[in-house]
């Protein structure tokens, strides 16, 4: 019976050893975890940490960059310089001065009708703001009608019509700019002879902003007329 009762003992203790054995490897293992864990974070913590020093950095450098292209375009009446200037910091970077030097370039580069280098500044810019965000949208359908013009060309007057959609929606009901939009795809409309869409917008602008045609004195009945002449109604 002893004998017993002393294997029933050592099988206890045994199990019990066993158990912290078994624990002590948990916990081990788990200051592993815990360990690899923390570096990880340190990893991310320094990442992050970077990345906002580069990119407070590059930011700083873009806005340097960009005034010192302003000014070579306002005081020194030098495009040439300015348009270097503006691509190099939109092409190296993408952060918020990257935007409005995408824009920029694409300005200078539609005023020297080099309408494909400038849509393709165009697509690295994002339409902000009110006023900013509709004229860049606008300013790519020019550059869609103007190479549509060209003689021998392939026509990108549909593509036109989706920037002027996209510039007509992003100004809202701006009386003074969403008019000027809806011309540009009145105009376009024409030159696919979807007159009947064409009357609908003319009709639309005299009834939205009928003060529009006269501050600006055009006679919007008169497109009205010709549009409805060759719907034939």
């Amino acid at each position: 019976m002893a004998n017993k009762t002393k294997g029933s003992a050592r099988t206890s203790v045994e199990g019990i050893n066993d158990s912290l054995s078994n624990i002590e490897q948990k916990l081990e293992n788990n200051q592993k975890y815990i360990y690899y864990a923390l570096i990880a974070i340190l990893v991310i913590i320094l990442a992050v940490g970077g990345f906002l020093w580069y990119r407070s950095s590059a930011i700083d450098k873009g806005n340097k960059e960009i005034g010192k292209a302003d000014i070579q375009l306002l005081m020194y009446q030098n495009p040439d310089s300015a348009l270097t200037l503006y691509k190099r910091v939109a092409d190296r970077q993408s952060f918020g001065p990257a935007n409005r030097a995408a824009q920029m370039a694409a300005t200078l580069l539609y005023s020297k009708g080099n309408y494909d280098e400038a849509l393709k500044y165009l697509k690295k810019s994002k339409p902000e703001g009110d006023v900013a965000g509709p004229a860049i949208k606008s300013l790519e359908g020019d550059c869609y009608v103007n190479k549509s013009m060209a003689k021998g060309g392939k026509s990108y007057y549909n593509e036109a019509l989706s920037s002027y959609d996209e510039a007509i929606k992003l100004a809202g009901d701006n009386e003074n700019y969403t008019p000027v939009f809806m011309i540009k795809k009145a105009t376009v409309l024409h030159a696919l002879k979807k007159y009947s869409d064409e009357l609908k917008v003319y009709e639309d602008i005299k009834q939205k902003y009928p003060t529009y045609a006269i501050q600006n004195r055009i006679n919007l009945d008169k497109y009205i007329e010709r549009a409805k002449a060759l719907t034939g109604k």
